[in-house]
């Protein structure tokens, strides 16, 4: 029963890492694919089951491929909310970005749905160096997914604050409640 283990943790891996944004399929067949999405350690399939299942996904309906990307279908997008027990009322999505003449000026972005999560995350992080809040409406969440309201917020990073804040330190541990992480639906596997 190696090989239904093997598919069902393959299909796994890649609805989670399709969720977000589209990808190239080569990517998912590149010789450092592992390394390039991040896999946790234990996830034991090879490049050959990851382009089995794709063909299968694909077959499937839950993916779709254009011009060489691949997408979650809708039928893909809420298996992996359900599969992953996705709770959008929790969600939140940091980004950085480097601005600057040398790059040297380091912006934190933090989406989020809810304003609960905003002023837990306010609650953790140095406030001076806010530089932009808002509430959105009717946002683009990723290529899938829209939400009606949100909220955003920026920051930017000193050493100060990078020395003060509980966010360097732990806050990415704390807030993976939104949803299952890979790694939680692989032991034991569902």
């Amino acid at each position: 029963m190696k090989s239904l283990y093997t598919s069902k943790i393959t299909r796994y891996f890649i609805l989670d890492s399709l969720w977000l944004m589209q990808t190239k399929y080569s990517d998912f067949i590149r010789k450092d694919w592992k390394e390039f999405f991040n896999t946790p350690i234990h996830l034991k399939i090879a490049t050959k089951d990851v382009e089995n299942e794709l063909t299968a996904m694909i077959k499937d309906g839950l993916i779709l491929i254009k011009e060489g990307w691949c997408f979650l279908s809708p039928k893909g997008a809420s298996i992996w909310e359900n599969l992953f027990h996705v709770n959008w009322e929790n969600f939140y999505l940091i980004e950085y970005e480097f601005k600057g003449d040398d790059f040297n000026d380091e912006i934190l972005n933090f989406y989020c749905y809810s304003n609960k999560v905003l002023e837990n995350f306010k609650s953790q992080i140095y406030i001076k160096d806010i530089i932009n809040e808002e509430k959105l409406n009717k946002w683009q969440l990723c290529y899938w997914k829209e939400l009606d309201t949100g909220f955003f917020l920026s920051q930017k990073i000193t050493e100060h604050n990078r020395l003060t804040s509980s966010l360097v330190s732990n806050w990415e541990y704390h807030l993976l409640d939104w949803k299952y992480d890979l790694s939680d639906l692989l032991t034991p596997l569902n």
